[in-house]
């Protein structure tokens, strides 16, 4: 592991990104709830293109080309992983979150109701069919959509940053600095209410935390699939389905408990206690490539 070369990378994607949601961001000529999710869309290319500018910069070859085939023979199964798994732990985990907070529970969907009626082109549809044509879009074709964004992202984590600190730590050490880095690069936007927005307790090392852990989860999984596949694309899909699916289980919470006093404990799978089969499985995970490394 070259630390000037790593450190490097991490002052490019924090100084792009931070420097796209703090300074940039500001002076947009659009309201915060239009400009947040623009910015964040951009800005998830930003860890591919600092490997980039890295590489050309400092003169470090990278074999982009093995990394961004898709290699699916012999490997469907991981594609499938990536496609379906996150929908079933996000399912999971917010049956876990309205077992424990059953009051929060809206059988009514209030919430989608709402939305309906502020959508003149959503007339005739009702909030369960609404939320059934949504979760049929977030298994399906919203991954794949979703996953070209993802890429950037994967590229610079999976791709070339998990591969670095591996070569000097352990799989634990590893994902556990993985992990807390992703998380705190979420922090400008996250601040601005992205994710958990403003009324948590704790704000905002609340949400600091809690998408760090939630990044430890996601990236164990994916750098699992990296590492069976040789692919980054397995790491984009499931990253693009758990963008696709996460917001399922709010679509159930009564509207005004939606990201108050309990969001850093769900029902989305960020929070503590809906992440918690994702982070089980993950922990699964690196206990495999724990043991295969001491092989």
């Amino acid at each position: 592991m070259s630390r000037k070369k790593f450190w490097f990378y991490l002052a490019l994607v924090f100084g792009l990104s931070w420097g796209l949601w703090v300074i940039i961001l500001p002076l947009l000529p659009l309201p915060l709830n239009a400009g947040l999710p623009i910015t964040s869309a951009v800005g998830m290319y930003f860890p591919a293109l600092s490997v980039l500018l890295m590489c050309r910069i400092l003169k470090r070859q990278m074999n982009w080309r093995d990394i961004l085939k898709l290699h699916v023979r012999g490997n469907g199964i991981y594609y499938i992983i990536a496609w379906l798994l996150p929908a079933l732990l996000t399912i999971l985990g917010g049956l876990i979150y309205f077992a424990v907070f059953p009051g929060e529970f809206d059988p009514r969907l209030t919430y989608v109701a709402s939305m309906l009626a502020a959508q003149d082109t959503a007339a005739g549809i009702t909030p369960l069919q609404l939320v059934l044509i949504q979760t049929a879009q977030a298994v399906t074709i919203a991954p794949v959509i979703n996953s070209l964004l993802a890429v950037g992202e994967e590229l610079g984590w999976r791709g070339y940053m998990v591969p670095e600190l591996r070569k000097k730590y352990t799989p634990l050490q590893t994902h556990l600095l993985a992990g807390l880095i992703w998380g705190v690069w979420h922090t400008p936007i996250n601040m601005l209410g992205h994710n958990y927005g403003l009324r948590y307790p704790g704000y905002p090392w609340g949400g600091i935390l809690a998408m760090s852990v939630f990044c430890f989860s996601i990236g164990v999984i994916a750098s699992r699939l990296f590492e069976k596949t040789g692919s980054i694309w397995p790491c984009a899909l499931l990253h693009g389905a758990v963008n696709a699916i996460s917001g399922l289980p709010i679509l159930f919470q009564k509207p005004a408990l939606i990201q108050g006093r309990h969001v850093l404990l769900g029902p989305a799978p960020n929070g503590f206690l809906a992440g918690l089969p994702m982070l089980l499985l993950a922990l699964y995970y690196l206990y495999l490539m724990t043991k295969e490394a001491k092989v």
